[in-house]
């Protein structure tokens, strides 16, 4: 169990998450096994700071996050929501227009 700046306690739990920590901007990050890849995620206040969307327009998406395949990007850890960013950035790009 580990305490985020501020927040209440939150425990990183799943088959490959090892450890999660917060940097001193404020962003998650979770450490994953051997491999030793750090993994950025981001809350939705902070997505609204660099990347291009409101917040009305990511709250929508989010919630409707089952049916538009966001959810492979959304963790939600007790009551918060993280965005993972890589996943976030495919996302973005798989609604990229197709030229003929």
């Amino acid at each position: 169990m580990k305490t985020l700046k501020g927040t209440t306690s939150y425990q990183c739990y799943g088959p490959a998450i090892d450890d999660c920590y917060e940097d001193s901007e404020g962003r998650l990050f979770a450490g994953r096994g051997n491999r030793m890849k750090e993994l950025e995620y981001l809350n939705l206040k902070q997505i609204t700071e660099k990347y291009p969307f409101t917040k009305a327009q990511l709250d929508y998406h989010v919630r409707k996050r089952q049916k538009n395949g966001l959810d492979k990007a959304v963790r939600k850890i007790c009551r918060r929501l993280y965005i993972r960013t890589d996943l976030f950035e495919e996302w973005i790009e798989s609604h990229a227009e197709k030229t003929i």
